[in-house]
């Protein structure tokens, strides 16, 4: 059997790799080789690393831009991946073909129509609902729009990570084909509880935007009469523009903090386990993996009550959920009790192995690979 994965417009190997990402992403793909399902990656850079980094995880690769993989100029992007792709298709065949994300399924999309072969629309998020809540532009919103109802529209089938984003898309789109929940996955031996002296008090994970809510989470670690000098700075892991004034917001309120860029997805398992609390105050989320990946560890989580977050988190069973307001008098009581702390941790771990673990998530890849291919 033989796969096509779309990468997200404009993303490449080299980019995960970048970014820490390429042994998380790749994983589930070399052992879906192992059960005979092969697959062929379509890429947008023209680096030459990206042949090797394939070949280490048994996949296939495709450059899409051999000529502007390493150019910032997207409509050039947009037409050679479109013409490099068609020509490729002509001479090559496969059993099913599969996006990555939401932007950049069109090209799966429209090769599915000219060639009769079944796709697998997968989004991480739900990209309108997303762009809508990211972006003031109206232009984002209706472009976002008429992207997705092309993709939803011919899809063999839609996997999404919530059931939020499930609704949204049968509240607005209508789609035909079938909606899947298909859950963002963990690997649980890698992220698993690990007695390591704590070097941080606080740690959240993710991109340096305002969709994350950094400032919220200082503003109410400020409102602690929290020791730093005992339990360690605060740990933000994650690149983007707000880390200058995240950083001098910090040493304004007096809050020591450490930022670090990007850790290689296996190494954050250790710093997970070197911090007392993980924080989630994001704004607004797909299907939040550094969530899950700290749960897996065991690490208390303490979240900010959304609809999200009560998919995966119940409050002093597997995680901590509260208002701002209750944020300082949360921290202090839990703090003064490790059997509540123990019992949480414990009860994350065996949520997030029964739920999410990356075994569970191969078999339902390769069960939708094989069925989809089989019978659309």
């Amino acid at each position: 059997m033989k796969l096509a994965l779309f990468l997200t417009f404009g993303m490449s190997l080299s980019a995960w790799e970048r970014l820490g990402l390429l042994e998380r992403e790749l994983k589930p793909y070399f052992l879906l080789s192992q059960r005979g399902a092969h697959t062929t990656i379509f890429s947008y850079s023209s680096y030459d690393c990206e042949f090797e980094f394939a070949s280490q995880y048994q996949v296939k690769l495709v450059t899409l831009c051999p000529l502007t993989g390493r150019s910032n100029i997207l409509w050039l992007k947009f037409i050679e991946s479109f013409f490099v792709g068609f020509y490729h298709f002509l001479f090559n065949k496969y059993d099913i073909l599969r996006s990555n994300q939401i932007f950049g399924s069109w090209l799966p999309v429209t090769y599915s129509i000219l060639f009769s072969i079944p796709v697998i629309v997968r989004g991480g998020y739900e990209l309108h609902s997303f762009w809508i809540r990211s972006y003031s532009s109206s232009i984002r919103h209706h472009l976002s729009f008429l992207l997705s109802n092309f993709v939803y529209s011919h899809a063999s089938c839609i996997e999404l990570t919530s059931i939020a984003d499930i609704r949204y898309v049968r509240r607005f789109f209508r789609p035909t084909a079938p909606l899947l929940y298909r859950p963002n996955w963990v690997d649980t031996d890698v992220f698993c509880p690990q007695h390591l002296p704590k070097r941080y008090s606080f740690i959240t994970i993710g991109r340096l935007t305002p969709q994350k809510n950094h400032y919220q989470i200082l503003d109410s670690i400020a409102s602690l009469n929290f020791d730093f000098s005992s339990s360690g700075p605060i740990l933000f892991i994650g690149s983007g523009f707000l880390k200058k004034d995240l950083q001098a917001y910090a040493d304004s309120l007096s809050i020591p903090l450490v930022i670090i860029d990007c850790v290689p997805n296996s190494d954050l398992a250790q710093y997970l386990s070197s911090s007392l609390f993980y924080l989630h105050f994001s704004l607004f989320e797909g299907h939040p993996k550094s969530l899950l990946e700290a749960m897996s560890t065991s690490i208390p989580c303490i979240c900010l009550s959304s609809n999200r977050v009560h998919d995966l988190v119940r409050h002093n069973s597997t995680g901590f959920i509260c208002r701002l307001s209750d944020f300082s008098s949360l921290v202090n009581i839990i703090s003064d009790r490790s059997d509540l702390i123990s019992s949480v941790g414990s009860n994350a771990r065996s949520f997030v192995v029964s739920n999410f673990s990356l075994s569970t998530r191969i078999d339902t890849l390769h069960s939708d690979i094989k069925f989809f291919s089989t019978f659309c």
